[in-house]
């Protein structure tokens, strides 16, 4: 006792121990204020439902509090103010449980990344030994995606208390506090990570790059989401277009169908949403299947590729995109078709490409006198295609191969077309689709000749099956020129700063029209431009700039983009970048130098008088007299003379 309380050599030690934990706390502290920089969401926790039949009236108050604390020790979230909810849901006029729509209004409104809900399904004490039973169910909506994508489903129950008198109040919060920790750690560590469609097959199958790695299993759900650009934010958005259902699994891919929205493309988003333990508890049966479905799925691969080989059915088809294509301002548009990157997983067994056009998506991808039939191209892997004006008649494409049968022996096969091409239309709608010849071959060039008349289309393909399924169309495209510029034109033509007034002629098959205005002749450098212009009808089409001045003397470089509202975006090629409007040709202006601003009254009675000379060469002189001038430089009676 008395070395203990002896202060010369308590307090070196008292010194040591308090380095050791004051290091020691900030060893462990740097990880994770590093994580709350970067990976913190703010999440807004909504009232807990109560569902154990409890006469407390303040255990979902208490319950919501003690999820809130949870959120925040974990060091993944931020939690939004309980006073910033209650007035968000007064001004909104909503009353929990809450919908998810009404879930996304709140965390919109709140700038949320997460809207936490929970249920306290049971909450059972026992009066004997103070043991705590309690069972809560979370669940956490992603605001950006708006659904349910993570939460947990977690029972615990608590140590007995010795000597326990029957007090509830404190072992019930401590249950709710472990029962709140727990569950918010196992969301934490069920959480998924997203991924994106790899394939998609003219039968609407959808192959996924997640699988059993990532926890997927029969009956999951997964959420698409696609990125669409806004021209009038530069910016793009994500949005939810649909819903996948899991069908079968892999270790690292997964086979699911379209249950709700449009049907995905290759490199839409994917996102598995939460499934509730009852869901769960559906489709066990299916998870216990997932091993046999491997093994069928593997031998399905197998026949699929000797199938590839000997028959059309399972070529999977090309996944298409067609827009409107401008290669410089001014230029006429040509539709250009683009082959998704990973629609083609045989490249190397690919080596024809044929390209139909139609007035509508449901069109045949046929050949014969209704000239769907457009062009037909070598190549294995393609970028594009593109459809242009030009009309050419009698054209011919052959092609020579040799393949094996199902018995392995060598046969020779041969493919035959003859088509037209008719030049696409301003003003008309298209839709396009692929096909793809599959086979090892021997190349020979096509002989094209140039007719005057067309001739009847036909297509003669020897083994038929080496002809490939045909892709889903893309479109619509509505075919349009740029549009035409009027006012002002040329640099001759003096324009006003302020109240700039800009007119052109539109075009048939665009409805949207931009004003445009660059500072350079590369049209690099965007000075201004104009809202999205609805066409209406109207033979021309004007926008004056009221709340924009530009420089006085100074010249300007102009254009006006157009497009199809409801299409997929053109685009134009301006230097490096891709533009999404069909641009007209650039024209340029020239602006006036507007006059000085003249001198105000209040200015005109501060002019000192009698003093001329200074005033002409110190107009600008903040001095409101002379005197206090001449004080400042001084204040002698010579300096006054030299001054004036």
């Amino acid at each position: 006792m008395d070395i203990l309380t002896h202060r010369t050599s308590a307090k070196p030690v008292i010194w040591v121990v308090a380095l050791a934990v004051l290091v020691t706390s900030s060893l462990i502290a740097l990880p994770v204020g590093a994580q709350t920089t970067q990976d913190i969401a703010a999440v807004v926790v909504l009232p807990v439902i109560d569902q154990t039949g409890s006469r407390d009236a303040l255990l979902a108050e208490r319950a919501t509090d003690a999820l809130a604390l949870a959120l925040e020790d974990s060091g993944v979230y931020r939690v939004i103010p309980k006073s910033d909810l209650t007035r968000e849901l007064r001004r909104l006029v909503l009353t929990p449980p809450l919908s998810e729509l009404q879930q996304v209004r709140v965390g919109q409104a709140l700038q949320a990344q997460r809207v936490v809900t929970a249920t306290l399904k049971t909450l059972a004490v026992n009066p004997q030994t103070g043991e705590v039973r309690v069972e809560m169910d979370i669940r956490a909506l992603v605001v950006d995606i708006g659904t349910i994508m993570n939460g947990a489903a977690v029972e615990v129950v608590t140590k007995p208390i010795p000597g326990f008198t029957g007090d509830t109040v404190p072992v019930v919060n401590e249950a709710l506090r472990e029962v709140s920790e727990r569950a918010v750690a196992e969301m934490e560590r069920n959480r998924r990570r997203h991924g994106a469609v790899i394939l998609v097959d003219d039968l609407g199958n959808v192959t996924v790059d997640l699988g059993l790695d990532e926890g997927l299993v029969i009956g999951d759900r997964l959420v698409v989401m696609r990125g669409f650009y806004l021209a009038e934010q530069d910016k793009t958005v994500m949005r939810n277009i649909g819903t996948l259902q899991v069908k079968s699994t892999e270790t690292s891919n997964s086979l699911a169908r379209s249950v709700s929205g449009q049907v995905p493309r290759i490199g839409d988003r994917i996102y598995p949403v939460y499934t509730p333990p009852e869901a769960a508890r559906q489709i066990k049966q299916g998870k216990n299947m997932t091993q046999t479905l491997q093994v069928i799925a593997g031998l399905g691969i197998i026949l699929g590729m000797v199938a590839t080989a000997t028959g059309p059915q399972n070529i999977s088809p090309p996944g298409l995109q067609a827009v409107l294509h401008q290669s410089s301002p001014g230029a006429s548009p040509v539709v250009r078709v683009y082959v998704h990157r990973g629609a083609n997983p045989q490249p190397e067994r690919t080596h024809a490409w044929l390209f139909f056009r139609g007035p509508s998506a449901g069109f045949p991808a046929e050949v014969d006198d209704r000239n769907y039939l457009v062009s037909v191209m070598r190549g294995g892997s393609i970028e594009y295609f593109e459809d242009d004006a030009s009309t050419t008649f009698d054209l011919e494409f052959e092609l020579e191969f040799t393949f094996f049968d199902r018995e392995g022996e060598e046969e020779d096969a041969n493919v035959d077309i003859n088509y037209n091409h008719f030049g696409i239309v301003p003003g008309n709608t298209y839709f396009y689709k692929a096909q793809r010849v599959v086979t090892p071959w021997r190349p020979q060039l096509p002989t094209t000749e140039q007719a005057t008349d067309p001739v009847s289309p036909t297509i003669e393909v020897d083994p038929p099956d080496a002809l490939g399924e045909p892709s889903k169309a893309s479109g619509p495209v509505t075919v349009s020129q740029p549009a035409v510029l009027t006012s002002p034109v040329g640099i001759g033509t003096p324009v006003s700063p302020t109240g700039a007034t800009f007119t052109w002629i539109p075009q048939t098959g665009a409805d949207e029209y931009q004003v445009q205005v660059y500072s350079d002749p590369l049209l690099a450098n965007l000075v201004t431009s104009s809202p999205i212009i609805t066409w209406t009808g109207q033979s021309t089409l004007s926008w004056t700039f009221h709340d924009f001045t530009f420089s006085g003397d100074t010249t300007y470089y102009w254009v006006v983009g157009s497009r199809r509202a409801g299409e997929a975006p053109p685009e134009c090629q301006v230097g490096g970048k891709k533009v999404p409007f069909i641009l007209s040709s650039k024209e340029s202006f020239r602006t006036v130098l507007l006059p000085p601003a003249p001198v105000t009254s209040s200015a005109a009675a501060r002019r000192p008088r009698n003093v001329p000379g200074w005033w002409r060469e110190h107009r600008t002189r903040p001095c409101a007299a002379v005197s206090r001038c001449i004080a400042n430089r001084g204040g002698t009676t010579a300096a006054r003379k030299v001054l004036l």
